[in-house]
C-alpha cells in the first residue's frame, strides 16, 4: 500500500490527538464519504499504522496512531506515541477537544494548535 500525502496527515493528526473517532475524522474534511473514510482507515489499520481502541462507550471505532507510524510522522511528534495510554478519562479529554476544535472550524476558525505545540 502506498501512504498518500492525505495518509501522512491523516496520522499526524491522529497522533497529535491522542484519539480520534471516525466521523471526527470525517469532519475534519478528510473524507466525503462514510464508506472511503472506513475503508481507508480499515487499510491503514491492516498495515499496523493505527489501532482501534476497544471501548463499549462509544458507537463507533476510535482511531490511535502506533508505534509503526512514528516513521510516518516526524520524530517530535513520533515521541508523543511512545507514552501515551488509553485511559477512559484520557480518552474523553481527547475527543472533548476534538469536538472543540471541530465547532472553532466551523465557526470559521483557521489556525489551530495541539495541546502538545502549547507552552504557556
Amino acid at each position: 500500500m502506498i501512504l498518500t500525502d492525505r495518509d501522512r496527515r491523516i496520522l499526524k493528526d491522529i497522533a497529535l490527538s491522542h484519539v480520534v473517532s471516525r466521523d471526527q475524522i470525517l469532519n475534519l474534511g478528510y473524507f466525503t464519504s462514510r464508506t472511503r473514510a472506513n475503508t481507508r482507515l480499515r487499510e491503514l489499520r491492516s498495515i499496523g499504522l493505527i489501532r482501534v481502541l476497544a471501548t463499549p462507550f462509544f458507537g463507533q471505532n476510535l482511531y490511535m496512531a502506533t508505534a509503526k507510524a512514528q516513521d510516518f510522522v516526524g520524530q517530535r511528534i513520533g515521541r508523543l506515541i511512545a507514552s501515551r495510554s488509553g485511559s477512559p478519562r484520557f480518552v474523553c479529554h481527547a475527543l472533548a477537544v476534538n469536538d472543540v476544535r471541530l465547532a472553532l472550524v466551523a465557526g470559521g476558525a483557521r489556525d489551530w494548535r495541539f495541546e502538545q505545540q502549547l507552552r504557556t
